[in-house]
Order: C-alpha cells, then sequence, then structure tokens
C-alpha cells in the first residue's frame, strides 16, 4: 500500500516529519516512519514494523502514555520515603509512603505550593495522596 504512491514523495515529506520530530500524526508522522525506515536501512525491517505499528494504534489511542517516576530515597538508617509521581498529558499524580506520620503530615502542608508550582508549568495535579506504612 505504502510503496505505490512513489519514494520520491515519501522522502520530501519525510524530511518534514523530522522537522516536526514525529509529533503530528497523519502524513507527517507517516512519512516519518518512512524516513526512519531508509535511514537504518540494515535494520529496516524490525524497525519498520515496529513504527508501522505504532503509527496503525496511535489514532486508535487518543491518551498519551502514563510517564512515571518512582524512587526509594534512604533518608537515614531507619527511615526511608517511597515516592510515585505520574504525569499523562497535564495531569500530575503523586504518591508517598513514609515511616512517620509526622512527615506525613509535612507532606500534606506542601500540596498548595506543589500545585501553585505545577500551575506555572501549565500543569495540574489531580491527585496527591500520603500515607505511612501502617495504613
Amino acid at each position: 500500500v505504502m510503496k505505490p504512491s512513489g519514494d520520491g514523495d515519501l522522502q520530501g515529506l519525510g524530511s518534514e516529519g523530522n522537522h516536526e520530530s514525529g509529533l503530528q500524526s497523519g502524513l507527517s508522522g507517516f512519512s516519518h516512519s518512512q524516513s526512519g525506515q531508509q535511514q537504518a536501512s540494515p535494520h529496516a525491517g524490525p524497525m519498520g514494523n515496529g513504527i508501522r505499528h505504532q503509527e496503525e494504534v496511535t489514532p486508535e489511542l487518543p491518551t498519551q502514555p502514563l510517564q512515571r517516576l518512582q524512587l526509594d530515597v534512604q533518608i537515614s538508617e531507619t527511615q526511608r520515603v517511597q515516592i510515585d509521581v505520574g504525569v499523562q498529558h497535564r495531569q500530575v499524580y503523586a504518591g508517598l509512603v513514609m515511616d512517620q506520620a509526622a512527615l506525613k503530615n509535612l507532606a500534606m502542608q506542601f500540596v498548595p505550593q506543589l500545585e501553585e508550582q505545577l500551575s506555572h508549568h501549565n500543569l495540574e495535579l489531580d491527585q496527591f495522596s500520603a500515607e505511612t506504612w501502617e495504613d
């Protein structure tokens, strides 16, 4: 289906797709996957199939994948905090699990400040939780 349209047209569109970094769907995203095949010709088969598969799936799934960060921070020999943060679109999800209720209460006091800082970056705190290991 792709090859009858002509290699010259795909190369022209592929250079536009590279400038857009493949962020847009449609023709530029399609041609970007084609330029990827041309640049990596030794691996064109597996890469081309994988990229083509993503192009087929992307229009059906309008949501962006959840970007997630999980940290286990050792504060001292006996204290640690587990941090779980996720971002999807402009929604931020954050969760803390810690040893002491005092740290939990302190973390809750900073939620308004966190919301304000996120709003400066066009993000919104959708969910925040702070728990102790016993909860």
